[in-house]
């Protein structure tokens, strides 16, 4: 997978080596719990931009519940 943003390692995170595992696992737990998400690319302003519109919309839906 090629990813957008680079890898930074913040002290918490276990390392560059497992991050697509770690991107698929995440995915399969969010099917598998049939959670609803929003893989989210392009440039960090894109990124930004497509996730303000989701969460908008999200908002707006008749029945949200945060």
């Amino acid at each position: 997978m090629r990813w957008n943003v680079p890898f930074e390692q913040d002290g918490y995170r276990d390392g560059e080596h497992l991050r697509e595992w770690m991107h698929h696992r995440f995915i399969e737990r969010l099917e598998e719990t049939r959670r609803r998400y929003l893989l989210l690319s392009g440039s960090r302003e894109e990124r930004v931009l497509a996730a303000q519109v989701a969460v908008q919309a999200a908002l707006s839906r008749p029945g949200f519940r945060a």
